[in-house]
């Protein structure tokens, strides 16, 4: 897989499904939504064109940057639920 497409699919947002499942189940009015929606996807595309247009000539530095921050939030999670389990189990 190209460096390219993991970046990119970092980048992609895990809240559009659940939102529009809830939305459709809460009966939300449908052309509301979609301008909602639709207002929101212009804001995400912008700001991703803006950030390749900034970044655009340092690509592969940002790449590795966010791959760096990326294994080191992992590490700090895996951290703290392994602390919170060792304090849990101390306190029996």
């Amino acid at each position: 897989m190209s460096e390219r497409i993991r970046a990119g699919r970092w980048l992609v947002t895990a809240a559009g499904p659940p939102v529009s499942i809830f939305a459709g189940a809460d009966a939300y009015p449908f052309r509301l939504f979609v301008l909602f929606a639709l207002a929101g996807e212009a804001l995400w595309s912008a700001g991703y064109v803006g950030l390749g247009w900034l970044f655009g000539d340092n690509w592969d530095t940002l790449i590795d940057l966010v791959d760096s921050l990326t294994w080191f939030g992992a590490a700090a999670i895996a951290a703290a639920v392994l602390a919170a389990a060792a304090w849990r189990l101390s306190r029996r």
